[in-house]
C-alpha cells in the first residue's frame, strides 16, 4: 500500500495526472481512508474535476468537522475560480484553528494572501503574505516555508519589485531541502531567464575561466579536466558525475560538480562568476543539486576553506554540518573544514 501511495504522488508531481488518478483509485479500492481520499482530491483538482473533489471534501467535513477540510474546500474553489466562496471557507477555518498551531495558521494565512492576490488586492495580499511568512518560519514544515516565500515572490513580482527574485530563491532553497521536485520545477519556471543544463564542449573555456577566477593557480581544476568530464557525461546514459552549468539570458555564470558513489556523494566544486556573486546563484545551484540527488544517496561530503565564510554559510543553509577540521589541507597552508549532509529518514 505504501508503495502504491508513493507511486501516486510521484505521478502527480511529474504532472501525469490521469495516471496518478488511476493509481489513487487502486489505493482507494483497498483503503478509502480520510487521508487517502483527501490526497486523491489534489489530482482531481489538477484535472479540473472539481465537483467530485467538492463532494469528497464536504463529506469529510460533515464526518469530522476538522478545519483542514474547510481549507481544502477553499483550495478547490480557488482552483475553480470561485474566489469569494473560497474566501468564505478560509475565514470559517480561521475561527477553528488553535492559535498555537504554526503550520495550520501559516497555511490559512497563505490562502488568504493568495486569494487577495488573485482578486487584484495586492496591498492586502502583501499584508497577509508577510504574516504568513513570519508564522511559517516558526514551524518545522519545509514545504510551508517554501510556499510562504513563493507567495511573497509572486506578490512582489506583481508590484514589479526586484525583491521578488530574493524570495523566489529562498523558496527554491526550501523546496529543494524538502526534496519537493514539483515545487523546484515550478520555481525554475518562474525564474524563466535562468537555465540549468549539462555543459557542452564549447562551454569548457568559460567553465575554466570561472574556476580560475575563483580559485587561481594550484587549486583550480585544469581546463583539460573539464573537457574530459564534459565529454564523459555527455556520452553516458547513467553517469557517476554531475556537472551542471547555470546560464542567465544565455550567459554562462556558474556551475557545480559532484561525484556519486552508490549511497554517498562528494560535492567537489561550485563556482560563480565574480560579477554574479551575492545574487543567490549559489543557492540556485545547490537547489538544483538536491533536486537531482537520487533517493538512494544517504550522505553528501565536501571540503571548504576554513576562511571561506560565504561558502560555509551557503552549505549551512542546506543543512551541511561541520564534522572535522583538516589542518594544512590547501597548498598555501590554509585548513579545510569537512562538511557533511546526512539524509534523515
Amino acid at each position: 500500500m505504501r508503495e502504491s501511495i508513493k507511486k501516486a504522488w510521484l505521478l502527480f508531481e511529474s504532472g501525469k495526472f490521469q495516471e496518478a488518478k488511476a493509481e489513487w483509485e487502486l489505493v482507494l479500492a483497498k483503503n478509502a481512508s480520510d487521508e487517502n481520499l483527501s490526497s486523491y482530491c489534489y489530482t482531481l483538482c489538477s484535472l479540473k474535476e472539481f465537483e467530485q473533489a467538492r463532494d469528497i471534501y464536504h463529506k469529510l467535513w460533515d464526518k469530522t468537522e476538522n478545519h483542514r477540510y474547510l481549507h481544502q474546500l477553499c483550495m478547490v474553489e480557488r482552483e475553480a475560480g470561485n474566489l469569494d466562496l473560497a474566501m468564505d471557507y478560509i475565514n470559517r477555518e480561521t475561527k477553528l484553528i488553535d492559535t498555537s498551531d504554526a503550520l495550520a495558521n501559516s497555511a490559512n494565512l497563505y490562502e488568504k494572501g493568495k486569494l487577495l492576490e488573485l482578486k487584484g488586492e495586492i496591498d492586502l495580499a502583501l499584508e497577509q503574505a508577510l504574516k504568513c511568512d513570519s508564522v511559517a518560519m516558526k514551524c518545522d514544515d519545509l514545504t510551508m516555508k517554501a510556499c510562504a516565500k513563493r507567495l511573497l515572490g509572486d506578490i512582489y513580482r506583481a508590484q514589479k519589485n526586484i525583491d521578488s527574485l530574493m524570495f523566489y530563491l529562498s523558496s527554491l532553497m526550501f523546496f529543494s531541502k524538502a526534496r519537493d521536485h514539483y515545487g523546484v520545477m515550478e520555481l525554475m519556471n518562474k525564474l524563466s531567464d535562468i537555465e540549468i543544463s549539462n555543459p557542452q564542449n564549447e562551454d569548457v573555456g568559460k567553465l575554466y575561466e570561472i574556476e580560475f577566477e575563483n580559485y587561481g593557480i594550484g587549486e583550480a581544476t585544469e581546463k583539460k579536466t573539464f573537457k574530459e568530464i564534459v565529454s564523459y557525461i555527455n556520452k553516458q546514459k547513467v553517469c557517476d558525475y554531475i556537472l551542471k552549468k547555470i546560464s542567465i539570458q544565455n550567459e554562462l555564470v556558474g556551475f557545480y560538480c559532484a561525484v556519486i558513489d552508490e549511497e554517498n556523494c562528494d560535492f567537489v566544486d561550485i563556482a560563480v562568476s565574480k560579477q554574479w556573486q551575492g545574487k543567490g546563484i549559489g543557492s540556485i545551484l545547490m537547489g538544483d543539486f538536491f533536486a537531482l540527488l537520487s533517493s538512494s544517496i544517504q550522505e553528501v561530503n565536501l571540503e571548504v576553506r576554513a576562511g571561506n565564510k560565504s561558502a560555509i554559510k551557503l552549505y549551512g543553509n542546506f543543512d551541511f554540518q561541520q564534522v572535522r577540521r583538516i589542518e594544512n589541507y590547501y597548498e598555501d597552508g590554509e585548513d579545510a573544514l569537512k562538511m557533511r549532509y546526512t539524509v534523515h529518514s
